[in-house]
């Protein structure tokens, strides 16, 4: 009991000290560790990789080869080979290989001469162009088109969950400042209840009230006293759930900056749509898949 005591007075202790959390430092927070938005990141780099993986097929490869073994004195059966290939959006391949290898012919069994040592040159260039698949680019382009849409999709996706995750954290922000509102309307109404039950239970024993003023008085504290539980109950709840949303742990305590939104200029209706259809993510996305096409 001693323990949980401490702690309890360390976890009330660092809440004091830390500053009250402003809609700025809510969103920054979700931003950059809710679990919504990680996750949408690693569908990203996924995405991102998969385009790596599609443009290297159309890199520069070269391949070296070397094979054989060493003898005790002249190099035999040794194969020295270069293979290069470079594929083209166009979906023409080329290809060239270059290479060598030694041999050895054996001198004749008595004879004067030494064994006989040469080399094999071998080049080769191949192009080839497919022409059932289709011809052009827009044909051979099309795995790395849906890859690098891919990654532009991710993108965007990310954007709009970062919106989201936006319009969350400031609903719940604001849930919770109006649970702390109904928190003290609520404590404010148990306090006369209770006043006013203290007043009728001395005006019963004055004999001024009957003991039936007493019994709906004590009956109003009971219906304030469950009020401001629900009040308590549904703040506790919307600040779990902003706490959720900013990548923290249920229970954590926090300090609530009690502060009124800034009044937004009035925005004209031609600006607002024109802004909506350059910057909408929906419009930019169906823009992109009729590209595609």
């Amino acid at each position: 009991m001693a323990a949980v005591f401490f702690a309890a007075s360390a976890t009330a202790l660092a809440a004091q000290d830390r500053p009250a959390l402003t809609l700025g430092d809510a969103m920054s927070e979700a931003l950059a560790k809710n679990e919504r938005l990680l996750n949408q990141h690693d569908v990203g780099e996924q995405a991102d990789l998969g385009m790596r993986l599609a443009r290297d097929a159309y890199r520069l490869k070269v391949v070296p080869n070397v094979q054989g073994s060493f003898g005790e004195t002249d190099i035999n059966s040794q194969t020295y080979r270069v293979d290069v290939s470079q594929r083209f959006t166009t979906g023409t391949e080329l290809r060239a290989s270059i290479g060598t290898a030694t041999a050895q012919i054996p001198a004749v069994p008595g004879s004067i001469g030494d064994d006989i040592h040469f080399y094999n040159a071998d080049s080769t260039f191949t192009l080839t162009q497919p022409l059932l698949r289709g011809f052009g680019s827009r044909v051979a382009r099309r795995p790395l088109d849906a890859a690098e849409m891919r990654r532009a999709d991710a993108g965007r996706q990310q954007i709009v969950s970062e919106q989201q995750v936006a319009v969350d954290v400031a609903a719940a922000f604001y849930r919770v400042l109006a649970q702390q509102s109904l928190v003290r309307v609520a404590q404010q109404s148990l306090d006369r209840s209770r006043r006013l039950r203290d007043a009728s239970e001395a005006k019963l024993g004055a004999g001024l009230v009957s003991q039936l003023d007493v019994l709906r008085a004590q009956q109003l504290v009971a219906q304030a006293e469950l009020q401001l539980f629900d009040a308590q109950s549904a703040m506790q709840d919307a600040r779990d759930n902003l706490l959720l949303l900013m990548g923290h742990e249920p229970g954590e305590a926090i300090e609530i900056a009690a502060d009124a939104p800034a009044a937004a200029s009035p925005t004209d209706v031609d600006a607002a749509v024109a802004t909506a259809l350059t910057r909408r993510v929906d419009l930019q996305r169906a823009t992109a898949l009729i590209d595609m096409l």
